[in-house]
């Protein structure tokens, strides 16, 4: 069930989109503000700060997209684990990424010694 909408406030420029639940009338904020006041925040901070903190952001997305993109297109059997959890384990933050590509991948020429070992052993058989 959805919760009614409606504008309320004293200023008539504070145009703030609040939910009213109950018989009661309790008001409960939604998350446009906090994104507004996030923005305000940032933009309280100094241009050497806002440089930063969008050179990181950048660089957490393009790890994401760089992990995502290689698993996509990796062979299963040159993946530690099943590519469905390494797609998960990526969405953690920088640790996500960083660790598939540390830990999650295999090189091409070990995966073709294991390859080749276990078809000798079960040729052996």
């Amino acid at each position: 069930m959805s919760t009614p909408l409606r504008w309320i406030g004293a200023d008539p420029h504070d145009q703030t989109m609040r939910s009213v639940r109950g018989e009661r009338g309790a008001v409960h904020q939604e998350g446009g503000i906090i994104v507004r006041k996030a923005i305000r925040d940032f933009k309280t901070l100094s241009p050497v700060r806002q440089a930063a903190i969008v050179a990181i952001a950048a660089w957490q997305l393009w790890l994401l997209a760089a992990a995502q993109r290689d698993i996509h297109r990796r062979p299963a059997d040159q993946v530690r684990g099943r590519k469905a959890l390494w797609r998960v384990i990526c969405l953690l933050n920088t640790v996500g990424p960083l660790a598939y590509f540390r830990w999650g991948r295999r090189d091409g020429a070990t995966a073709t010694r294991q390859a080749t070992s276990s078809k000798r052993g079960a040729g052996a058989r």
